[in-house]
């Protein structure tokens, strides 16, 4: 039952409430330069990405980002998604929140404690 749970729940966040989302965050960083942009969006997705899996993050941020780069006007859309792709693989500050965190965790951990011996 919880196969695929979480591209389901992306799939269904892109309809309305991602619009919403966009739009709201097209106001605030209406006439900001690229980097500013980049801060809000890479801030978003550590956030978000600490709590439910990379994937779902992924897949409900990715369009936003392509959305605002492309409504504001500031020409570097492929930027601003791949630094938010790049910050939603490092967002692990649960290690619990999905299993590629624990995972990712699990073998940090192993490799950390292989390098003090």
């Amino acid at each position: 039952m919880l196969l695929a749970g979480g591209m389901v729940l992306g799939d269904a966040m892109s309809d309305q409430l991602l619009c919403l989302v966009a739009n709201t965050i097209t106001d605030l960083v209406h006439g900001q330069g690229v980097w500013v942009i980049a801060l809000t969006f890479v801030t978003l997705m550590w956030i978000i990405g600490n709590f439910i899996s990379h994937t779902v993050s992924a897949i409900i941020l990715i369009p936003v980002v392509a959305s605002v780069a492309q409504v504001s006007g500031v020409g570097h859309t492929l930027l601003l998604v791949m630094t938010t792709t790049l910050i939603d693989s490092g967002a692990m500050g649960l290690p619990v929140s999905s299993f590629p965190n624990a995972q990712v965790l699990s073998f940090t951990t192993k490799c950390f404690f292989v390098c003090l011996a």
